[in-house]
């Protein structure tokens, strides 16, 4: 297991494997209530969102949208590369996710409907964070910006951008290679 679990409201508890599974499992018993195969590892972490909806990548390219009562699949959605970032949700329940392509889509998280594509210019490892307002934001080595998401330019030296950017008050602060905090 690489990635981080998550737990949802009833006490089940999410997680994707190296073995290129998800797991629900009963968070009083341990036992497992279903699994779900990707086509490749499952590095980040998965997204719980509305209407019983598990939302996570695979290093098999794709997003998958999984009902959590059952662990059937709703949607797919292919990107250009590996996703390793976990999900990111917005408030009107579209899905947010960066891809080592190079890009960060915004998807639809009923249909899983490309809404837009960011092109970040280099590799996307770390997961976005929405805003209260609706704007993304991802670090990586190099971004520009764009109408759809908003760049972090980062200053001191930091060779990569490998953590999740995360909100303090109007400030955004993530943690860069080494001990580089910006």
């Amino acid at each position: 297991v690489y990635s981080s679990p998550v737990i949802d409201v009833n006490g089940t508890v999410y997680v994707g494997s190296l073995d290129h599974k998800v797991y629900a499992i009963d968070g009083e018993t341990g036992e497992k209530i279903w699994e779900f195969e990707t086509g490749d590892k499952v590095y980040g972490s998965p997204a719980i969102g509305d209407n019983d909806t598990l939302y996570v990548g695979s290093g098999d390219h794709r997003v998958y949208a999984i009902n959590t009562t059952n662990g059937q699949k709703l949607w797919e959605y292919q990107t250009g590369d590996l996703v390793s970032s976990s999900p990111a949700l917005s408030a009107d329940g579209n899905v947010y996710v960066g891809s080592e392509d190079g890009n960060v889509y915004a998807l639809d998280g009923v249909t899983g409907e490309k809404i837009w594509e960011f092109v970040a210019g280099n590799r996307v490892y770390n997961s976005p964070a929405v805003s209260a307002d609706g704007v993304v934001y991802v670090g990586t080595v190099s971004l520009g910006a764009s109408q759809n998401a908003r760049a972090i330019t980062f200053e001191g030296g930091a060779s990569g951008i490998f953590g999740t950017p995360a909100g303090m008050g109007s400030d955004v602060v993530v943690e860069g290679i080494g001990t580089n905090i910006f």
